[in-house]
């Protein structure tokens, strides 16, 4: 239809033909990205695969050339693979950070189609042998054509601009704040402090990114990151003595021994029990805010519209009621 637009007219019946001039141009700009498609530029070199707790896949694949002057942290990229489907195409975001030699995706399975790749992935994925060694299938993941589309701009990457980040990410939508966590601690810029807020509803979620947080607390030589994990599928209610107690219990035994009662292991972050109190958690963050001698924070969320829409009014309310600190909101919803 949009081809055919571009000759309506071509009698010039009632007008001189142009329509092909106003159509033309963002027809191509349109084809472009389509035509690269079927090349082989978009074709990627899976460097590894890893299956996670949840369902969770990870995607790391050799980073194409057209990327390293255009990629930036929070972007995102549309993946194909052609042995589920050669006709769809998936966007996720970026979970590497711009310096790194490789580009990687996590997702989680949703559907039909993240169902068919998880599976096809979960049998190339490398397995331990009894030894601890790792052992590849007859079918080399080498073999397996995985294209890329990207990368593609997205809400959170703003951050470079502010001073105080503030993070939001629920489940699998910690994605791309841990390709901006990985970015401020390499290159931190004018940022002061980060807030890393973390919700998920099954506990074995939080192992996705184990030796990532770890890699976090042991190179933040000046602590500038705090990050906070809720676990939401626990109420925090304080008429429960049970839920009490275990929120003592917990915050005390992880104060003297680094070690979390709800994760069953040692960890340097400590989980929570409950959906943050945004208002309590703005408030602390707009506080050490000042103390920094900063006026604002922007704040990044990737999540539910639910929790959007509840962060967002509490930011505007927050800055409504102060003149002097503003909270600049941007959010990626699913």
């Amino acid at each position: 239809m949009v081809i055919a637009l571009c000759f309506h007219g071509i009698g010039s019946l009632l007008e001189p033909f142009q329509s092909v001039y106003w159509v033309m141009v963002p027809l191509t700009l349109y084809l472009i990205p389509r035509i690269y498609r079927e090349t082989p530029l978009s074709k990627c070199k899976v460097v590894d695969i890893a299956i996670k707790e949840g369902n969770v896949v990870g995607l790391k694949l050799a980073r194409p050339k057209s990327w390293e002057k255009n990629v930036r942290a929070g972007m995102y990229g549309f993946i194909q693979v052609p042995k589920v489907s050669c006709l769809e195409w998936h966007p996720f975001t970026l979970t590497s950070a711009p310096c790194e030699d490789f580009i990687e995706f996590h997702f989680a399975r949703a559907g039909d189609w993240t169902g068919a790749v998880h599976d096809l992935l979960k049998d190339l994925a490398p397995k331990q042998d009894e030894e601890g060694k790792e052992t590849h299938n007859a079918v080399n993941s080498s073999n397996l054509v995985v294209k890329v589309e990207g990368p593609i701009g997205a809400s959170s990457q703003g951050f470079s601009d502010c001073e105080i980040v503030l993070l939001v990410g629920a489940g699998i939508g910690v994605t791309p704040m841990i390709s901006v966590l990985k970015q401020l601690l390499l290159t931190p810029g004018k940022m002061k402090r980060t807030f890393l807020y973390w919700t998920v509803r099954d506990r074995a979620s939080f192992e996705w990114f184990t030796s990532l947080m770890d890699d976090i607390f042991d190179s933040d030589q000046k602590n500038v990151m705090q990050v906070r994990h809720f676990l939401t599928s626990v109420k925090d209610d304080d008429r429960d003595i049970g839920a009490v107690l275990l929120h003592h219990a917990t915050r005390a035994k992880h104060r003297k021994t680094n070690f979390d009662l709800i994760l069953g292991q040692y960890s340097h972050h400590q989980v929570e029990v409950g959906r943050p109190n945004w208002k309590d958690e703005l408030d602390s963050v707009k506080v050490e805010a000042k103390e920094l001698g900063c006026s604002n924070c922007g704040v990044f969320l990737c999540g539910p519209k639910r929790m959007a829409d509840a962060v967002s009014d509490v930011c505007f309310a927050m800055s409504t009621k102060d003149p002097d600190f503003h909270f600049y909101f941007s959010k990626e919803t699913f």
